[in-house]
């Protein structure tokens, strides 16, 4: 386990500039969905754009774990829910070099109060959330397991705000298609 671990609450209307958030964020949709669930280049840049635009309006919480100097190692990324014992989790996400050493849970109780969670999970982190209290509710057909610390069915709802791709947005993709189709040919996927 790391002891020297700092938690930071994201500032939203710093986000733009905070490095260590839009690293954390870009790591877990841009890379770690692609392999964990096979996300397609667009589903990827929409959940990143969206989960930006949630933190940015403040409809959801992001904590980073960041070592004594300031590194991001891990980040929970949260919504607020209608329902105020509920907290929905969009991302908990630790560098893969740094996991196993307790920085999921840190992040995890920074966040508890006394709040329930909801959350889907990718199907290699269920065994991690079962020993923190959770239950799998169901399998979803996209790959991801539904999983509650709720003694019974969730039941609430949030705000969730969507972007619009842009010109701009759609030429990033097919440049991205590009790129992970010449991975692909050189075996590096």
């Amino acid at each position: 386990m790391i002891t020297s671990i700092k938690l930071r609450k994201v500032n939203s209307s710093g986000l733009a500039g905070d490095i260590g958030a839009i690293m954390m964020l870009a790591d877990f949709y841009g890379i770690e969905m692609s392999s964990a669930l096979k996300w397609s280049v667009e589903q990827r840049l929409l959940e990143l754009s969206k989960a930006r635009m949630m933190v940015w309006s403040g409809e959801s919480v992001m904590v980073l774990a960041n070592d004594l100097h300031g590194m991001p190692l891990g980040m929970i990324l949260y919504t607020t829910t209608d329902d105020k014992t509920i907290r929905r989790i969009d991302a908990l996400f630790v560098i893969e070099k740094f996991r196993g050493k307790g920085i999921s849970t840190k992040l995890l109780q920074a966040i508890k109060e006394d709040k329930d969670f909801h959350t889907y999970a990718t199907p290699s982190s269920v065994g991690w959330y079962e020993k923190n209290g959770f239950r799998v509710l169901r399998n979803h057909p996209e790959g991801t397991v539904e999983m509650t610390t709720a003694g019974g069915e969730p039941n609430y709802e949030y705000t969730v705000r969507v972007p619009i791709p842009s010109e701009m947005d759609n030429k990033f993709i097919e440049k991205m298609k590009k790129f992970e189709e010449e991975r692909a040919k050189l075996g590096k996927v």
